[in-house]
């Protein structure tokens, strides 16, 4: 590994642990608006796994292989439950948050502010 790739694991296509794959992986340039998070701790939980698993199904059709929110795309590479550090700031994005210790809420939400509602 370089400081111009990554260690990551991917998924490959459904199934069991045996569809795991650990590469190397080029670093994310992050664009506009975006951090690039240096990855410190992981957790994994269900959805990950039936991710993984695709068993998630589809409406009409409960045993399709599916994703959480539909068909996905392979190789994946997923994780969602992260905490680190920021390591670099697109565009638009205040330089001093480079160092900061950050928790990922991977949600996507309908607003800003404490009221706002998740988009799932």
């Amino acid at each position: 590994m370089t400081s111009e790739t990554m260690r990551a694991v991917r998924i490959t296509r459904h199934g069991g642990p045996e569809v795991l794959e650990p590469v190397d992986v080029a670093v994310p340039t992050p664009e506009a608006g975006e951090v690039l998070v240096r990855v410190g701790a992981v957790a994994l939980n269900n959805t990950g796994l039936w991710t993984r698993e695709g068993a998630y199904g589809r409406p009409g059709d409960p045993r399709a292989r599916s994703g959480w929110r539909g068909p996905i795309d392979f190789p994946r590479i997923q994780g969602a439950d992260i905490a680190g550090r920021i390591a670099a700031v697109g565009p638009g994005v205040d330089e001093r948050l480079v160092g900061r210790r950050v928790v990922v809420d991977p949600a996507i939400y309908d607003g800003e502010g404490p009221d706002a509602n998740r988009w799932d």
